[in-house]
C-alpha cells in the first residue's frame, strides 16, 4: 500500500467550463409552472456571455481571442446593447421546451428567425387540458388589444361556468369523432384555442431579446406576459451580463419621439420639471402638447406615462 496522492491539474478555462455545464444541467432541471397547466423550461443551450463579446470582436483585427479581460466583456456588451447591435447576440443558441395554450403559441411564435417542433394533433389525441382563466378582465376603453382590472364576482362565477361548459363540449364532440373513425387530423378541428400543446422552440439570443421585448410590454396580454417572465427569469441566470444590459438599454429604457424630445428640451431650458404637464389644467396642458406637434391623445397619453405622470392627471 502507499499513500501516493493523484493531482489533478485543472486549467481555469476548464474549471470555468466545469461549472458552466453544471450550471446548465441545474437550470435545465428547473420547470417554471405558467397558468393552470403550462411550463416554461430550458431544453439546452450554445454559448454564454463571453460568446457575445467574442463574437463582435471578430470584427477587428484583435479577432475573437479567449484571452479577454471579464470587465472589458462586460463593458462591450453594455455597448452593443445600447446601440442595439442585436447581431452578435444571434452566436448564442437556446432551446426552450414550452407548454401553452394554442391560441398563446400562435402570439409567441409570430416572430421571425426561430424554428419549433411542435405535439401534433394529426398522430396523437390531444390531452384533455386547457387554460382555465381565474380572472375575468374588462376591455379597455382606451386601446382595444387590452383588457385591465376585473369584472365583478357575479360575473367572474357565469364566466368560469360558461368557459367549463363550452370545454367539456368540445372535448365530448372530439372523443365521440375519434370513437366513429374520424381521423385526428380532422376531429382536431373541433378543439377550443383554450387546448394546451407542448413544443421546443429553438432560436437565439438576439431574436429571443426581441421576442421578449414585446410579450413583457405592459399592453400584451397577461398570459403571454407570464410565459415571457418564466423565460427571462430562466436567461437572466444564463446570462447575466448580457440581461443586464437588456433590462437597462431596452426592457426598462424609454425612448422619446422628436417632438417628445423637443417638449423636454424646453422645459429644461426653462429650468422646470416636465412632470409638472400634471398639475396644469387640461387646456394649458393641450396647448404645451400643440405647440410641440404632439396632437394625438394616445401620444399624449402615452408621453406622460413615459414620464409616469398619467396616473396623476
Amino acid at each position: 500500500m502507499t499513500n501516493d496522492k493523484i493531482v489533478l491539474k485543472v486549467s481555469l478555462d476548464a474549471l470555468d467550463d466545469i461549472q458552466r455545464v453544471i450550471q446548465i444541467r441545474d437550470i435545465k432541471n428547473r420547470k417554471l409552472l405558467v397558468g393552470s397547466h403550462g411550463f416554461a423550461r430550458l431544453n439546452d443551450c450554445m454559448g454564454d456571455d463571453r460568446s457575445i463579446s467574442q463574437q463582435a470582436r471578430v470584427s477587428y483585427i484583435s479577432n475573437a481571442s479567449n484571452d479577454t479581460d471579464a470587465a472589458k466583456d462586460h463593458k462591450l456588451l453594455r455597448f452593443l446593447m445600447s446601440q442595439e447591435h442585436f447581431s452578435p447576440f444571434a452566436g448564442v443558441q437556446i432551446k426552450m421546451h414550452y407548454k401553452m395554450p394554442l391560441a398563446i403559441v400562435a402570439q409567441w411564435c409570430r416572430i421571425r428567425g426561430h424554428h419549433r417542433s411542435e405535439m401534433s394533433a394529426r398522430y396523437s389525441v390531444m390531452p384533455d387540458e386547457c387554460i382555465i382563466v381565474h380572472n375575468w378582465r374588462i376591455p379597455s376603453k382606451h386601446n382595444k388589444q387590452v383588457s385591465e382590472g376585473s369584472v365583478d364576482e357575479a360575473m367572474q362565477v357565469e364566466l368560469a361556468h360558461l368557459q367549463i361548459q363550452a370545454y367539456e363540449y368540445s372535448r365530448s364532440i372530439y372523443n365521440k369523432m375519434l370513437e366513429m373513425g374520424a381521423p385526428k387530423e380532422q376531429a382536431r378541428f373541433v378543439l377550443p384555442v383554450g387546448q394546451y400543446t407542448e413544443f421546443i422552440m429553438t432560436i437565439n439570443l438576439g431574436d429571443m431579446m426581441r421576442l421578449l421585448l414585446q410579450r413583457l410590454h405592459p399592453h400584451a396580454q397577461a398570459e403571454i406576459r407570464e410565459y415571457a417572465e418564466a423565460t427571462l427569469k430562466i436567461l437572466e441566470d444564463l446570462y447575466p451580463v448580457a440581461f443586464e444590459a437588456f433590462r437597462d438599454y431596452q426592457l426598462e429604457a424609454k425612448k422619446f419621439s422628436r417632438q417628445e424630445w423637443s417638449l423636454l428640451a424646453d422645459f429644461f431650458r426653462a429650468g422646470e420639471n416636465p412632470k409638472r404637464l400634471a398639475n396644469m389644467s387640461k387646456e394649458h396642458r393641450q396647448q404645451v402638447f400643440s405647440d410641440h406637434e404632439i396632437y394625438s391623445k394616445s401620444d399624449r397619453v402615452a408621453f406622460m406615462k413615459k414620464l409616469d405622470i398619467y396616473h396623476l392627471i
